[in-house]
């Protein structure tokens, strides 16, 4: 939610976040988890120590960030095309690393972060928390931040104010590859193993809660505590509707209905806006 919330503030946006989130885990699970014929273990059978592996999570979502963000920043390719495909190429390749199946019986250091509480709050509770308060105010205060809200505003002023522009993109697009992959992780110690459809419809959910939350899909607008509260508030319909027994194809057509009715009333209330200035600049050359 966050990194695709920061590539969103700077005026682009990367679909293949949902696939990082599942080949991180995938790559990683699959190069340590130990493969057992009688236990129907499945594993590539190099048996890296966890640790390593933990690294290898890491290390996928910044090497997917740096050659997106180098095809979109140096070589000038539309991020919405590039993202769809390697969406597409990211799953197929998390898909036919393990044939289909799903790894499980992970290391205790890959399902920490998922599966264990700090004072009765889930450990990834409180690491969310922290990322949502950590960038917040990165992007209120430190100059970097200001930055990127002035890259999202105007790309040519940004470069002609001495803005690092290229520099900046690709730095937030690598980051933003690091917390999908241990957005993945954290989906994996949940569940204690990494299904080849992890990840599946995950970027649909996070565009829903950044559109509600305020996060302008033109760019230079939007703060981390409004893309926290349409977090809030969207898992907050899912659960009504999943408690009043809707079925989860309707609430998947919720999230999308909520999408497109935040757009009309922000694109109304933009018209609105732009009205009563003109309105205003009228009277006042008449006056």
């Amino acid at each position: 939610m966050v990194g695709e919330s920061l590539i969103l503030i700077f005026g682009e946006l990367d679909l293949s976040l949902q696939s990082v989130s599942g080949l991180a885990p995938m790559l990683a699970a699959w190069w340590t988890v130990h493969p057992s014929v009688r236990l129907g273990v499945v594993g590539s059978g190099t048996d890296l120590p966890p640790a390593v592996g933990l690294l290898v999570v890491i290390g996928v979502g910044l090497v997917v960030g740096l050659f997106n963000s180098t095809l979109v920043v140096k070589a000038k390719m539309n991020a919405f095309i590039l993202g769809l495909a390697m969406l597409i190429l990211l799953a197929g390749i998390q898909q036919g690393i393990s044939n289909g199946a799903t790894v499980f019986s992970l290391p205790s250091a890959f399902t920490y972060i998922g599966a264990h509480d700090w004072l009765g709050v889930p450990v990834a509770a409180w690491i969310e928390v922290a990322v949502f308060v950590g960038v917040g105010a990165f992007m209120r205060y430190h100059r970097v931040g200001r930055a990127i809200y002035a890259i999202g505003g105007n790309i040519e002023a940004a470069r002609a104010a001495g803005i690092k522009v290229d520099r900046i993109r690709i730095g937030c697009w690598m980051f933003a590859g690091v917390l999908a992959a241990v957005a993945g992780l954290m989906t994996a110690g949940q569940v204690d193993a990494v299904t080849t459809n992890q990840g599946t419809g995950v970027i649909f959910t996070v565009f829903a809660a950044a559109v509600i939350g305020g996060i302008s899909l033109d760019g230079g607008k939007g703060r981390m505590l409004g893309a926290f509260t349409g977090v809030l508030l969207l898992s907050l319909v899912q659960n009504v509707l999943t408690l009043a027994n809707v079925s989860s194809f309707w609430i998947s057509a919720a999230d999308g209905a909520i999408i497109v009715l935040v757009l009309l009333v922000t694109r109304g209330s933009a018209t609105y806006r732009s009205s009563r200035r003109d309105t205003a600049a009228t009277r006042s050359c008449e006056g």
